[in-house]
């Protein structure tokens, strides 16, 4: 097809760059590294449905929540793959 300056909505692409995934190519990532400064105090695990687990007892995707010393929290999803 014949490129153009809009997605299918009619929104402005971004750059001049093309690619055929679901957005366009906005250049780098979209991820930031979290750095955060203390020890770890405590981790919790809790499934895609928000339910609260001690430990990923199977395959899949978690929801891991980490709580440091100095009272910051990181959460984020992991895959888990238990052998």
């Amino acid at each position: 097809g014949q490129f153009s300056d809009t997605d299918f909505l009619g929104n402005a692409i971004y750059g001049s760059k093309r690619d055929i995934g679901a957005y366009e190519y906005a250049g780098g990532t979209g991820l930031k590294p979290v750095i955060v400064e203390g020890k770890p105090v405590a981790t919790y695990y809790y499934n895609l449905q928000g339910v609260k687990v001690t430990a990923p007892t199977q395959n899949g995707i978690y929801i891991v929540k980490t709580v440091y010393d100095n009272g910051r929290a990181i959460t984020s999803k992991e895959l888990i793959v238990k052998k």
